[in-house]
């Protein structure tokens, strides 16, 4: 288990990750995606978008189609869903 996120529900469109403290993990965004922060406090960067994003509970961001995505949880457990 260490090192990997732990799968709630693996669709393309539709999934959800719950992410350890410190624990990164990456994915390629589905077309028209949102990230949603379910609970706790995440850190997110895409390819194609300079910035650097952080996540609270109930916040979102929109996705950029067929980005790498790559987040990393910074509270003790951050359940993050695709949309």
């Amino acid at each position: 288990e260490s090192g990997q996120a732990e799968w709630r529900h693996a669709e393309w469109r539709h999934a959800e990750w719950r992410v350890e403290q410190n624990q990164t993990m990456s994915f390629v965004a589905a077309p028209e995606g949102k990230l949603l922060c379910v609970s706790g406090t995440a850190w997110i960067t895409q390819s194609g978008d300079t910035r650097d994003y952080i996540l609270h509970a109930g916040e979102t961001l929109s996705l950029k189609s067929g980005a790498k995505v790559v987040l990393q949880s910074l509270t003790e457990a951050a359940i993050l869903r695709q949309t």
